[in-house]
């Protein structure tokens, strides 16, 4: 084998029966993936502890299981400076419950100029699980929204995932108004070609009334479970400034901030009350009695 062609005989040797995976299914270990939502999500929070995760030996995050190698990630953070990075890690390592040491493997980059090469810089003095770049719309050389300047310019990165067999996070902002809508990979700010090139997208959606309640939404990846593709993954915030998982999900249909469906689970409720059954409801308004039961739910 040379570094261009490889035969199928070569593939059937590796003898892989699913797609080696950093984070069981979830993300790849290698590649390009994003870590999308809207402003003051937790975006870089769920990131940074990701991060910490891999080089303090976790075993498993939000309830999935790590595949880690080296326990060496590099992050690099163009939102915050080295100040308010360490003010949020010093909060996140009671939750972790390790000394300063443990979290070594975990370095940053917060001055962007000649990145690859900073990156590739980092990469050839010890192998890294990791890169994270937060956020991607402060590093794109051009037009975000020009599909022929975005793929280019992330191939750079593909080339040193690929190089140094290492999965590589863009963190990322969803367009506006993005919050009101069902999650989707279509979200994301920008053309198509930045969701394009990624293996896998997840978003982060806040609750509609807990403010401290998010949902992880995977909205691409071939080798995702069924469910996951229709439903986000319930994280709570706490005072330590880290999610944990509470095993709940939620559908995506659920998510959406939908004025004509909130009048109608308004109406489901007012006509519950006056004395009919689920299904006559469910009738009346053209839905599911599942649908119904969900309205009717809310209300307690």
């Amino acid at each position: 084998m040379d570094n261009n062609v490889i035969t199928a005989t070569e593939l059937l040797k590796m003898e892989l029966k699913e797609i080696p995976c950093l984070l069981e299914g979830i993300y790849p270990k290698k590649g390009l993936v994003a870590l999308g939502g809207s402003s003051d999500t937790g975006k870089s929070t769920l990131a940074r502890q990701l991060a910490m995760s891999i080089v303090s030996g976790e075993k498993d995050f939000m309830g999935f299981k790590l595949n880690v190698l080296h326990n060496r990630v590099l992050y690099v953070s163009t939102e915050d400076d080295d100040l308010a990075t360490g003010v949020v890690l010093y909060n996140q390592q009671s939750f972790f419950g390790c000394s300063n040491e443990s979290f070594e493997k975990l370095s940053f980059i917060f001055e962007t100029d000649n990145l690859l090469q900073k990156i590739e810089a980092q990469l050839k003095k010890a192998p890294h699980d990791l890169v994270v770049v937060d956020a991607f719309g402060d590093i794109s050389k051009g037009d975000i929204n020009q599909l022929n300047e975005v793929r280019p310019f992330l191939e750079n990165f593909n080339q040193l995932s690929r190089k140094y067999n290492c999965l590589f996070l863009f963190v990322h902002h969803s367009g506006k108004g993005a919050e009101y809508k069902k999650p989707s990979k279509n979200n994301l700010l920008g053309s198509q070609g930045f969701e394009g090139r990624m293996r896998a997208v997840g978003l982060l959606i806040k609750d509609k009334v807990d403010v401290n309640k998010r949902f992880l939404c995977m909205v691409k990846g071939n080798y995702l479970k069924e469910n996951m593709k229709t439903e986000g993954i319930e994280l709570v915030f706490n005072d330590n400034l880290t999610f944990e998982a509470t095993g709940e999900t939620l559908l995506f249909e659920e998510m959406k901030k939908d004025e004509e469906k909130e009048n109608r689970n308004k109406e489901a409720v007012r006509l519950y009350e006056q004395g009919l059954t689920q299904e006559q409801i469910a009738k009346k308004l053209g839905c599911s009695p599942s649908t119904v039961q969900r309205a009717l739910k809310g209300r307690k």
